[in-house]
């Protein structure tokens, strides 16, 4: 089993989420734009602007709960399971409040579907992302939206064994 890094999946995510054409029409021209952004109280501050997104990663930790982690892992070999909280933190400016909860929606399942397609063979080493749906979502006084997407990611992480 191929290992990676948490940065090699950022960079993978980077690279599909900019190839997503969006599944809701009305929305369609506005591409998702990655925009790597200060933290306030464990959020992103993202420029105002609909799909700008950070991402905001969880720790990793050993899945040894888990039969496929179980046979990775192989009584303290050098590869280990991994898994953690993967939020993808969304601004939604200037959209109308009757398109906004449908956009939602559509964005949610194309993220997943972005990401499920990034799993192993085509990132090697990335096994799943399970979708937990939304969080955090804060509403300003000019009705723009920030909420963040989540997901728990799982890979395959090189690891050295405790002396």
């Amino acid at each position: 089993m191929q290992t990676l890094t948490t940065l090699e999946i950022r960079d993978a995510i980077v690279a599909k989420l900019r190839a997503i054409v969006p599944s809701f029409e009305p929305l369609r021209t506005i591409g998702w734009a990655y925009t790597p952004s200060p933290r306030k109280g464990g959020r992103a501050v993202l420029p105002l602007a609909t799909r700008n997104y950070d991402l905001i990663f969880g720790a990793g930790q050993p899945l040894y709960r888990t039969a496929p982690a179980a046979s990775w892992v192989g009584g303290g070999g050098s590869r280990c399971a991994y898994g953690c909280r993967l939020a993808i933190a969304t601004s939604y400016a200037g959209v109308e409040p009757e398109l906004l909860e449908h956009l939602i929606t559509a964005d949610n399942i194309d993220l997943h579907l972005a990401l499920r397609q990034l799993r192993d063979p085509t990132l090697a080493g990335f096994s799943n992302a399970e979708p937990l749906g939304t969080a955090n979502e804060a509403v300003d006084s000019e009705a723009n939206v920030y909420l963040e997407h989540v997901f728990t990611i799982h890979w395959n992480q090189a690891t050295t064994p405790a002396e």
